[in-house]
């Protein structure tokens, strides 16, 4: 009788992992267009993707305060916002819990970040990203589609999304 509600549950199991397969794949470079939506960035005022995307393509990097290689990225993504400014924009996006909230700040500060920082606390957005791990960046073009997901942090990745940036540029999909 155990054996037999044991074997019910792991297939009930196994097919609500292959049904929800491809709701819990990350969105995929190439293949899928970015989702809108609008966070707070430090000050509480809102961001919206879109209007960003509107000047250009869009860097935007999930961390945490906690994520030891996110915090080191972060500073590398900060050099290359200063170097893109005015043709691609980065943002930060924390997905530390609202409990957190007074050590994002700080966090950022002390690793010499002036980029947007924005809040998903509830980790919404990060949900609608599919983002199973930090940190995870997704390089956006300005008319949407997502060229590019890199997920956790090696060293030379900022260089290889440099690159694909550069491209992208190149392609005349920014402003």
């Amino acid at each position: 009788m155990v054996d037999s509600k044991f074997s019910r549950i792991a297939a009930a199991f196994a097919i609500s992992m292959v049904l929800a397969g491809p709701a819990l794949a990350q969105l995929r470079a190439g293949q899928e267009s970015a989702l809108d939506f609008t966070l707070d960035d430090l000050r509480g005022a809102p961001v919206t993707l879109s209007d960003v995307l509107a000047d250009g393509p869009v860097i935007l990097d999930f961390w945490a305060t906690w994520c030891k290689p996110c915090r080191k990225a972060l500073p590398r993504l900060q050099k290359l916002a200063t170097q893109y400014e005015g043709r691609a924009r980065v943002l930060a996006i924390s997905i530390d819990d609202p409990r957190s909230r007074t050590k994002i700040a700080p966090t950022a500060r002390s690793l010499g970040i002036t980029l947007p920082v924005l809040l998903d606390g509830d980790k919404t957005v990060a949900s609608l990203y599919r983002v199973s791990s930090i940190p995870t960046t997704f390089l956006i073009a300005a008319d949407g589609r997502i060229m590019a997901v890199h997920n956790g942090y090696r060293d030379g990745e900022i260089k290889k999304l440099e690159s694909e940036l550069n491209r992208l540029l190149a392609e005349g999909t920014g402003p």
